[in-house]
């Protein structure tokens, strides 16, 4: 009779507690705003970096030599060379030709670059191998140094003119 009536206390227990389980997740249902998929907060995915060049495919394998990467290229979908995209670890680079037909006009881009911004800053794990990885396929501007306390960086020239500053955070590592 002891191990019936405990048993029986237990299952008692257990309905209640299951009981108020489902009246909390009722009540936190009709009482808590939740907080839909539609309207989550913003999140950057990803940075493109606009590259224009006279010649595509002088660019295009400028930067598969340099970096070592030439499985992630990406042509227009006209097939008419006016612009391709190559993804170099997680920097994602846009290559536009300066000429061509009006499907990509870039005269929007011409007073950006002859006003000299002409700069990208690209974050980095290892400056250093990647420095020993490129030094010999580009111009360099600045060798690796630390420009503050915990952040080291070195810069280069491409083929375009373009400067690209490499930054390695040695603090939030």
């Amino acid at each position: 009779m002891k191990i019936f009536a405990s048993t029986k206390g237990l299952l008692a227990i257990a309905a209640g507690i299951f009981v108020v389980a489902i009246l909390w997740t009722a009540a936190a249902e009709l009482f808590f705003v939740k907080e839909s998929s539609n309207f989550s907060s913003p999140k950057l995915d990803e940075s493109v970096i606009v590259l224009v060049t006279e010649n595509l495919n002088q660019t295009l394998e400028y930067y598969t030599n340099t970096f070592n990467s030439n499985n992630n290229i990406t042509y227009s979908d006209e097939g008419n060379s006016e612009f391709a995209s190559i993804i170099i670890d997680n920097v994602k680079f846009l290559i536009i030709t300066s000429g061509g037909s009006n499907e990509i006009n870039t005269s929007h881009l011409k007073d950006e670059i002859n006003s000299g911004n002409r700069k990208y800053y690209i974050y980095s794990s290892n400056i250093d191998s990647l420095y020993k990885l490129i030094e010999e396929k580009v111009i360099i501007i600045s060798q690796p140094k630390f420009i503050m306390q915990n952040l080291r960086s070195f810069s280069i020239e491409d083929i375009n003119g373009y400067t690209l500053t490499f930054l390695e955070d040695r603090f939030n590592q």
